[in-house]
């Protein structure tokens, strides 16, 4: 884009009679489609199995005074639930335990070089323990 191009589209933007060139609005409101026929009906004895729900197959809508009212009341309950996060109160992690010794005492749960006490795989003093990246490794085998 030239130097020329950028000034005429500037002068074009910033022109104070551009938004009196600007095409009314229109006076009337909109007014909502009301459709009075074509509506689907729901029937009761048809059973949504939890399968196709997780497939992601959803409950047909329909329009609410075609719908008993159990029905609406038990999809409201189900959208409501699944709205709502679940705040039952946070999981407790797991005790730190010694990857050395495997003792929830051990001043270990720091750091391996703070344990005090000889591995739990291999029983010297001067092993580093399991690699937390590998837990179902033993010290030998998990560090290589």
């Amino acid at each position: 884009m030239t130097s020329d191009q950028r000034k005429h589209i500037n002068k074009v933007i910033h022109d104070p009679q551009r938004s009196i060139r600007a095409p009314l609005v229109p006076q009337h409101l909109c007014q909502p489609t009301e459709v009075n026929a074509g509506l689907l009906t729901i029937h009761t004895d048809v059973q949504y199995s939890s399968v196709n729900n997780a497939v992601g197959a959803s409950i047909p809508e329909a329009s609410p005074s075609h719908m008993p009212l159990s029905l609406m009341e038990q999809m409201a309950q189900r959208r409501a639930l699944q709205a709502i996060p679940s705040t039952a109160g946070k999981t407790q992690r797991k005790h730190r335990t010694c990857a050395k010794c495997a003792n929830p005492d051990c001043p270990g749960r720091a750091r391996s070089a703070y344990c005090k006490y000889p591995c739990n795989d291999c029983g010297k003093m001067n092993c580093r323990g399991r690699n937390s990246k590998r837990p179902n490794m033993n010290c030998s085998d998990g560090w290589d």
